[in-house]
């Protein structure tokens, strides 16, 4: 048996931690979590970048604008 370095739970197979930490290893619950919050925060990031987008083109069209 194998002990998630996250849950701490034991389990017969571990899977790889996110590259950016330092090497740990964790269950199928514990990785499943982590994509899910991975997938959520690439919804935000998304959401964001279009808002940006969308301020930077107004700024651009008012800063453009023939004065008048």
């Amino acid at each position: 048996m194998k002990i998630c370095d996250i849950c701490g739970k034991t389990t017969d197979r571990l899977e790889l931690g996110p590259p950016e930490q330092p090497r740990i290893e964790m269950c199928g619950n514990c990785s499943h979590d982590l994509l899910a919050r991975f997938g959520a925060a690439e919804k935000q990031l998304s959401a964001m970048r279009t808002k940006l987008r969308l301020d930077a083109i107004a700024n651009w069209q008012a800063e453009r604008k023939p004065a008048g």
